[in-house]
């Protein structure tokens, strides 16, 4: 039997969007096409970083100020319900916003502070275009199964 329940739980989120360490961003490139990439990003002050070069090919049309989703899954490892099924368990966050650029200095460097933390990046200074989604809402939900 299969469930869904949403995830209310502010608390519970915020941990799951901290401790993932990659998402997929969702944009529209024209009225009826849209793209999604897979990003990694940092959670920081309720809102979604996306740090990457200035060449990064990946978000090369998105249009600034327009809306986006970002989401994650979190899949956990299977457990044995009987000799003939397994039941699962996936938390899946999706933020929905406006994507913008970060131009404020004290902004980029904790952002790329708390970047090369998560990551252990090493050419932090590479990561030139840093983008944000300014968060309007979330959405999260938990599915079990078997």
């Amino acid at each position: 039997m299969n469930s869904v329940l949403q995830i209310r739980d502010i608390g519970i989120i915020e941990n799951d969007l901290k401790n993932n360490y990659l998402g997929v961003l969702t944009y529209s490139v024209e009225e009826d096409k849209i793209n999604q990439v897979p990003v990694t990003y940092l959670y920081l002050d309720k809102n979604i970083y996306i740090l990457l070069k200035e060449d990064d090919e990946r978000i090369g049309a998105i249009k600034y100020g327009a809306p986006v989703f970002f989401t994650i899954i979190k899949n956990e490892t299977p457990k044995v319900a009987s000799k003939l099924s397994l039941l699962y368990k996936s938390s899946v966050i999706t933020i929905s916003g406006s994507i913008k650029i970060v131009d404020d200095q004290k902004a980029i460097d904790e952002i790329r502070n708390g970047y090369q933390i998560k990551y252990n990046y090493d050419n932090i200074i590479e990561l030139t275009k840093i983008s944000m989604i300014d968060t309007q809402e979330f959405k999260a939900f938990e599915y079990f199964g078997g």
